[in-house]
């Protein structure tokens, strides 16, 4: 009798050892039907973005990343989405991702994905000949001429071109109180060549022809508020303008004189430039 005991006792013992392992088999495989299926990766220059088919009895997904040569993948974000983007990422470098699924049943092993290397951005260069020039975006502000009521009675035209000198003060205080710093043609000329830096929000403003105007009105303008501009002339009418002749359609908009070119120039606030140099720059 006692020996049937421990039989039945042995059995039981067995039956419930038996038991345990076919349940944690079975949760074993439950938790592995939990990974995400048909993981994709794609990456366009600056975003990675993934995307994996659900996961039964998922209730979201964790996100992880390393890059390749590290041990460790780090965490990224819980989604409940089957997608990701990834954007905060370094030039140049090779990434792995891994998403797992976290349900009732606890965290999948998770899938990982076929690396990924990130573009490196260089800064944009065209080659011309054997110079490098650099890219950039600078506002250009053209003017001709600028006159005011007192021009106007002397019988200065306003042609369609023309400011009045209010609106011209206007500019370069709006310049001003945002933060624009006005250059010349030559700063953004050495700054293409590699030859200096130009400021954080710089500004070309350019005056065509060489009308009176520019300084009479303009240039007293510039003095005051310190900035500068770009003049390009038209040297045969500073000539005509130097010889007291002008031709009889730019009698009612007068040229400035060679001397007073040489006193702006002399300045620092005006700066002569050819009209081809104000065309290149455009």
């Amino acid at each position: 009798m006692k020996r049937k005991r421990i039989i039945i006792v042995c059995m039981l013992i067995i039956m419930a050892v038996a038991g345990t392992v076919v349940f944690l088999r079975i949760k074993a495989d439950r938790t592995k039907q939990m990974d995400p299926s048909g993981i994709t990766v794609a990456y366009d220059g600056v975003t990675v973005t993934l995307n994996w088919g659900n996961a039964e009895d998922a209730e979201y997904y964790r996100v992880y990343r390393k890059k390749i040569g590290d041990d460790d993948y780090k965490f990224l974000e819980d989604v409940k989405k089957c997608d990701y983007e990834d954007t905060k990422l370094e030039q140049g470098t090779n990434y792995k991702y891994k998403i797992c699924s976290v349900g009732e049943n606890g965290i999948s092993a998770g899938v990982e994905t076929e690396p990924v290397t990130t573009a490196v951005i260089q800064e944009e260069t065209e080659s011309v000949g054997d110079s490098v020039q650099k890219v950039c975006d600078v506002p250009v502000m053209m003017y001709h001429d600028c006159v005011t009521q007192k021009d106007l009675d002397e019988g200065i035209l306003f042609d369609e071109y023309a400011v009045w000198y209010k609106e011209f003060e206007e500019d370069l205080i709006y310049l001003r109180d945002h933060g624009y710093t006005t250059i010349t043609a030559k700063q953004l000329i050495d700054f293409m060549e590699g030859k200096g830096e130009l400021p954080k929000k710089p500004v070309l403003l350019t005056i065509d022809d060489g009308k009176l105007g520019v300084y009479r009105n303009m240039y007293p303008l510039l003095k005051k508020y310190h900035m500068t501009a770009s003049l390009s002339v038209i040297g045969e009418e500073i000539d005509k303008a130097d010889a007291g002749v002008q031709t009889k359609e730019m009698m009612e908009a007068p040229f400035c004189t060679w001397s007073q070119i040489s006193e702006m120039s002399a300045s620092g606030y005006v700066e002569i430039i050819s009209r081809w140099q104000e065309m290149m720059m455009m």
